[in-house]
């Protein structure tokens, strides 16, 4: 819990006047600009879930990028393999909406749908990232109408590998195990994904 918080008794609703602040309609408020970071980071960086495996970070009043996700309100890392990592974007500031009764606050943010499946997933045996999405194409800086896209540990300009379409890709495998497999457009390069039912 990260604070307890004054709130209107038989109010409704608390209406938002910013990303992290509400007014309730007798005039008493909630302000959580105070918890907000001065820094590029969040105020709350990876903070362990108490249940699964994942991470969040959180900053109430203003954005903050951490590996995949940019200019979030709430970013959470998940594993994905043993050895690769995804961000999940939580949601932005501006979709924040205040939920209040007699006992509880809360604050819900939103997360705009992207057509791609999986983006920026970590590698932590090449430090790159990869994005996938199996059935549509899609365009990630310098990959275009891609099925798997490689970004590059080069920072600030990453590089971006296309690795493959949707038409370049089959099915093999071994007893147990399903194997995906798609081509770079020159037939230099070979990525593989390991499919695993559990």
């Amino acid at each position: 819990m990260l604070g307890s918080f004054p709130i209107c008794v038989h109010c409704d609703s608390c209406i938002k006047t910013s990303a992290c602040s509400c007014i309730f309609e007798n005039g008493s408020y909630i302000d959580l600009s105070p918890l907000n970071s001065a820094g590029p980071y969040p105020r709350f960086k990876d903070v362990r879930e108490m249940t699964g495996g994942a991470w969040d970070s959180w900053n109430p009043c203003g954005a903050f990028s951490e590996g995949g996700c940019y200019n979030v309100a709430v970013c959470r890392v998940g594993p994905i393999l043993s050895n690769m990592y995804t961000y999940y974007n939580l949601g932005t500031q501006d979709s924040a909406e205040f939920i209040a009764d007699n006992e509880t606050f809360a604050i819900q943010y939103a997360q705009r749908t992207d057509v791609l499946r999986f983006k920026d997933m970590l590698s932590l045996e090449n430090k790159a990232w990869y994005s996938w999405n199996p059935c549509s194409s899609f365009t990630e800086g310098g990959c275009h109408s891609v099925a798997v896209c490689e970004i590059g540990p080069i920072v600030p300009n990453p590089d971006y590998i296309d690795l493959g379409n949707q038409g370049s890709s089959w099915f093999h495998g071994e007893t147990g195990q399903l194997i995906l497999s798609y081509h770079d457009p020159n037939n230099t390069r070979q990525d593989v994904l390991y499919l695993y039912c559990s």
